[in-house]
């Protein structure tokens, strides 16, 4: 009987930066600690062409399933959760709806070498996947985001707790498509807030500005379900998931995180189930706030179950971008 062929699988559209030494280290420890505890191996390695110095290569991201077995589900589910902590604490980057979000390869002869020379990579992931399906193979291997290290070390390092945990999963995925559909970038904010009443005229800026709504929602009640009407019951509810209910968020106006639920959840009973989508009245004020709030509540959720302070607190790093 021969003996059973090792996997490992590239993570797609991510990166691990650039340059060698401590301003890595923070993924190198990242990937060791969530490796550690879902019993996987993480690394980096540096992808290069040929007659390119390795020095030079970008560090690409690399894990393996259990027991080192070609497992495509599990993979597409690690590398989702990474992209969508990524954008949780970096904002709206990559592209959720890809076929392949990580490539397998048989990693036996290429765990030997210190880096991976791309086109070996690519005839690697071709035998592995099949070339018909990836007639953008190159491009792939090499097409990835960097953002700075402390987030990408931030998702991976939380990734385990997303992995076991289907209601943070679901609010991670709701509050991607909110902020694919609406974001407001640090830089803008002065400006969102001074414009703060506006409301979208146009139909496909209205269709956009509800699916941010709902799904901005919907992250929230994917962790505490539909507020109970008893202020008593809903406070204990915001309680036991680890939300303190008189946190104040937002810009314009500051709030306790309870009655920023209480005014999505209103305004989704009186006017989400209902058409006369130009009439809502959301303002642009308000959906920054609503945003804020679900990423304070998914934040604050995932360090609760985390068990562990995270690099800022949920407050702090919501009110990041000030």
């Amino acid at each position: 009987m021969s003996a059973r062929a090792q996997y490992a699988y590239l993570l797609l559209q991510l990166g691990a930066g650039i340059n060698s030494g401590d301003r890595e280290q923070v993924v190198t420890d990242a990937m060791s600690e969530a490796g550690a505890n879902l019993g996987i191996s993480m690394w980096s390695w540096p992808v290069y062409d040929a007659g390119h110095r390795r020095s030079c290569a970008e560090q690409r991201i690399f894990f393996g399933a259990p027991d080192q077995r070609r497992d495509d589900e599990f993979a597409t589910r690690l590398t989702e959760g990474i992209l969508l902590l990524a954008e949780l604490f970096y904002g709206p980057l990559f592209e959720m709806t890809n076929e392949h979000l990580a490539l397998p390869f048989r990693s036996a002869r290429l765990r030997k070498n210190a880096g991976i020379m791309a086109n070996t990579l690519r005839k690697e992931i071709e035998a592995a996947v099949g070339n018909s399906h990836l007639p953008f193979l190159h491009q792939m291997i090499h097409s990835h985001n960097t953002i700075p290290d402390h987030v990408v070390a931030l998702a991976i390092k939380t990734v385990p707790t997303l992995h076991r945990n289907p209601r943070i999963r679901l609010a991670a995925a709701f509050l991607s498509h909110a902020q694919h559909d609406f974001y407001v970038y640090p830089g803008q904010l002065r400006e969102a807030i001074h414009d703060g009443d506006w409301i979208p005229t146009r139909a496909t800026e209205l269709a956009r500005w509800e699916s941010a709504y709902q799904n901005s929602y919907k992250s929230v009640e994917a962790i505490i379900g539909d507020p109970p009407r008893n202020d008593q019951r809903f406070r204990a509810r915001l309680t036991e998931q680890g939300l303190d209910p008189d946190e104040e968020v937002g810009y314009k106006r500051k709030q306790s995180i309870a009655t920023v639920i209480r005014e999505m959840n209103g305004i989704r009973d009186a006017r989400a189930a209902h058409g006369s989508t130009p009439n809502r009245g959301i303002r642009l004020y308000q959906m920054v706030e609503f945003q804020e709030c679900s990423r304070y509540v998914l934040q604050a959720t995932l360090e609760k179950y985390h068990g562990k302070q995270l690099y800022h607190s949920p407050t702090k790093a919501c009110r990041a971008t000030k």
